[in-house]
Order: C-alpha cells, then sequence, then structure tokens
C-alpha cells in the first residue's frame, strides 16, 4: 500500500514537474508584442547596367547597406513593416585608351520602402517571414569624369592631347519594388524576468531584392562631353545610360518587439 501511494505521489510529482516545463516551453508573451523595431545590415550587390557597362564600374562588389524598420502587426500572420535603407555605389577607374582618362562615381541611395509581411511561427522560437512593397529611392552624388575631348592623334591634331575634366551633381527620385524572405530566431525571450525592459530580442536573416532605375541618370554630363567632343571633331558620342539602384541584399538582423 506504502509502495503504491509512493508511486502515485512520484507520478503526479512527474506531472506537475512536466507540466510547469510544458508551460515554460509554450510562454508565447514574445509573439504577442503588437510592435517592434529592426536594425539590418549586411551586403549589397547592384546589378549590371547601361551606366555600370560604360562607366566600366563592378557592381557585383560588396557594399555595406543600413535599414532602421519599424513592424506593427495586422493580425495573427500578417505584418506591416516602414523601414528606411541606405546603400552606397562608389568606385573609380583609370583608362589607358585614346579618348577616357579616367571616371568616379560616388552616390549615396536613400529609400523608404513598406511591405506588407506575412509571418508563419515554426515553433515558439523562429519565425520564417516573406514580403513585398513598394520603394521611394533617393539617389545623390556626384560624376567625375576626365577625357582628351580630341582625343589622342585624331587627324589634323597629332601628339594634341588636351585633358579636360567634367562633373555633376546628381539628385534623382524613382519608384521601385522589392521581395523578401528571411527567418527570425528568439534569443531572448522573456528579459523582464531579469529586470529589463520587456522587450523580447530576436536575431535573423533576411533576403530582399529590390527593383529600381533610373533612365538617362547621367544626362546632363553627357551634353557637356558630346559638345566637347563635337568642337574638337571627335565623332565618338557618349549616349546617356540608364542606372539600376536595386538588386540584391542579405543583412543580419536584430529586432527588439515591445506593445
Amino acid at each position: 500500500m506504502e509502495r503504491r501511494k509512493m508511486s502515485v505521489a512520484i507520478i503526479v510529482a512527474l506531472l506537475l514537474l512536466a507540466g510547469v516545463a510544458w508551460a515554460e516551453e509554450e510562454y508565447t508573451g514574445h509573439f504577442e508584442k503588437k510592435g517592434s523595431v529592426a536594425l539590418k545590415f549586411g551586403t549589397h550587390i547592384f546589378p549590371k547596367s547601361d551606366m555600370t557597362d560604360y562607366w566600366d564600374l563592378s557592381p557585383d562588389i560588396g557594399f555595406y547597406p543600413v535599414q532602421l524598420a519599424y513592424e506593427h502587426k495586422l493580425g495573427q500572420k500578417l505584418g506591416l513593416e516602414l523601414a528606411v535603407c541606405y546603400t552606397q555605389m562608389k568606385e573609380k577607374r583609370d583608362y589607358v585608351n585614346s579618348i577616357s582618362r579616367s571616371s568616379e562615381v560616388d552616390l549615396m541611395n536613400f529609400a523608404f520602402s513598406p511591405s506588407l509581411k506575412y509571418n508563419h511561427r515554426l515553433n515558439n522560437s523562429m519565425i520564417l517571414f516573406v514580403g513585398a512593397g513598394p520603394d521611394i529611392v533617393n539617389s545623390r552624388g556626384k560624376i567625375e569624369y576626365a577625357a582628351y575631348p580630341g582625343g589622342i592623334g585624331v587627324p589634323g591634331q597629332v601628339g594634341v592631347a588636351i585633358l579636360k575634366e567634367y562633373d555633376e551633381d546628381i539628385s534623382e527620385v524613382t519608384w521601385g519594388v522589392h521581395g523578401l524572405i528571411g527567418m527570425e530566431y528568439f534569443v531572448y525571450k522573456e528579459p523582464a524576468r531579469d529586470g529589463l525592459y520587456d522587450w523580447p530580442l530576436s536575431i535573423g536573416l533576411e533576403y530582399r531584392y529590390t527593383y529600381a532605375s533610373f533612365d538617362d541618370f547621367d544626362e546632363d554630363i553627357a551634353r557637356k562631353v558630346n559638345a566637347d567632343r563635337a568642337t574638337n571633331g571627335n565623332s565618338v558620342r557618349f549616349s546617356p545610360s540608364k542606372l539600376d539602384v536595386g538588386g540584391h541584399t542579405i543583412a543580419f538582423m536584430l529586432k527588439w518587439r515591445f506593445l
């Protein structure tokens, strides 16, 4: 009889412990927060375009974007994220030919990127998400170009090589669109238990593809160069080119939930 009572007591104790452990494992307060802020940083790869081909730039070189985002839950699955993004394209090229001497492009791209997101809980610690939305992109900076408008060895100007420098300050705005996919993992679900602000912390990875472009982005500098080439009897013309400021972004994310 005593053994039976002891066995029942042990079973009850184990069930209670299992219940406590299950309750701790299934704590979901970190998912119930309505708002969140995220800091994202990583690598951006610009796609090739007419402008990168003409200026002999290397868009496959990685750049380091920064994003600051606020997300608000619209339900159990949906969320609206408002992000401010920054990327930079900066490169200088030197040439050895009869016309061009060097070119330098230094552009900063600022974007406002709202996204409608679908968040799927894989378990009590992980979320898989996808999203899409429009972009408003402002590109600003400078293009510098050094060349011989008359060329070297042009008939009638043998041995004449007059170097001239051109520059253009640019600030343009365009629309774009993006899609994204990523995953979050909660590393600190209950900071309030340690006397801290109740802002659960997650880390994650996000891949984003953006399409945004400018037509005739370098039109002003093309006009100046072509005018000088025509004056110097040079028949080679510089056509205004299209610039793609979208591309691929792979970002590491720190995200705090609140409210």
